[in-house]
C-alpha cells in the first residue's frame, strides 16, 4: 500500500480503511488515518475482540481505541464512518449493529 500511497496524487487517489484490518496487520489504525491524511474519506469502524483468535466485536466493545480513531478522522476530514461486522458468530445481526449504534452515541 505504501508504494500506492507515494506513487499517486493524493486529489485522485482516496482511500477507504478498515479500522480492524490496520489493526489485525500490527499497524495502529489512528497512526495510518494521520500519515494518510487527507485521503481518507471513508473509515469502515469494526472492533476487534480481545483474546488471539481476534474476532470481530461489535464497535466500543472490543480493543481497539475508537477515542484515537475518531479523532484522527475528524483532524484529517473524513467524511463518514461505516459500521461494520463481517461475522456476529451467535449474535443476532441487528443485536450486534444495536450496541454498535449505542456505543456510537454522541462520538
Amino acid at each position: 500500500m505504501q508504494i500506492l500511497w507515494e506513487n499517486t496524487e493524493a486529489d485522485l487517489v482516496k482511500a477507504e480503511l478498515d479500522v480492524y484490518w490496520l489493526k489485525h496487520g500490527k499497524d495502529d489504525p489512528a497512526a495510518y488515518i494521520r500519515q494518510l491524511g487527507r485521503r481518507v474519506e471513508l473509515v469502515h469502524l469494526k472492533d476487534m475482540a480481545a483474546g488471539p483468535e481476534q474476532k470481530f466485536a461489535p464497535v466500543g466493545t472490543g480493543i481497539l481505541d475508537f477515542a484515537g480513531i475518531f479523532a484522527a478522522s475528524k483532524e484529517v476530514g473524513a467524511k463518514w464512518g461505516i459500521v461494520e461486522q463481517d461475522d456476529c458468530y451467535t449474535t443476532p445481526p441487528m443485536e450486534a449493529l444495536r450496541v454498535s449504534f449505542e456505543q456510537l452515541q454522541g462520538r
